[in-house]
């Protein structure tokens, strides 16, 4: 008895199974509906995976970037990385000046920074998150803080290079350069 009633019951599951990939598919052909079903999955999970890329909540920067001597660094390239890949790359101009797009937010990423001639001269875990406030904590141990206001859609930052390689953050606003002072 046990027996048949296992039986019928991988029957239900199975049949259930089968049930719910045809009402999600819009294929109407007469092909194995084990492959239906796998292909549905699949489609299903591709599209969840697009829907939560499109979710994650990303920042834009506008930026400036000075040595440990308070002076510009032109010419360097700034790296975004999130796990093995390059995600986000700028080169300032003259001015120190650099701009990304699609930072992003409530997750820590490496930030790389290299001069001219290619050689890297400094690096941190950056970690931006929601706050109450605008503000950044200086790096401990290679690590940098920024909080921002909910629903910001643009960070103005100031960026130094401390002595130790590390990427501090002196200045960041939502209202652009010339309102961007923190408090100490």
């Amino acid at each position: 008895m046990k027996k048949i009633f296992t039986i019928m019951l991988s029957l239900v599951v199975i049949a259930s199974m089968f049930s719910i990939a045809g009402c999600s598919s819009s294929d109407d052909s007469d092909t194995d509906t084990e492959t239906s079903t796998t292909t549905d999955e699949s489609t299903s999970s591709d599209e969840e995976s697009s829907d939560s890329s499109t979710d994650e909540e990303t920042t834009s920067w506008y930026a400036y970037l000075y040595d440990a001597d308070g002076d510009v660094i032109p010419s360097a390239t700034v790296e975004i990385i999130d796990g093995s890949d390059v995600d986000l790359t700028a080169t300032t101009d003259d001015e120190g000046y650099f701009s990304l797009s699609g930072v992003p937010v409530e997750s820590s990423f490496q930030m790389l920074v290299y001069d001219e001639d290619g050689d890297q001269v400094a690096s941190s875990t950056v970690k931006v998150e929601v706050g109450d406030e605008q503000s950044a904590d200086e790096n401990t141990y290679g690590y940098l803080y920024m909080y921002m206001l909910e629903d910001t859609q643009t960070l103005y930052i100031t960026f130094d290079i401390t002595d130790d390689s590390y990427i501090g953050c002196s200045n960041i606003s939502d209202t652009g350069f010339e309102d961007s002072t923190t408090e100490e």
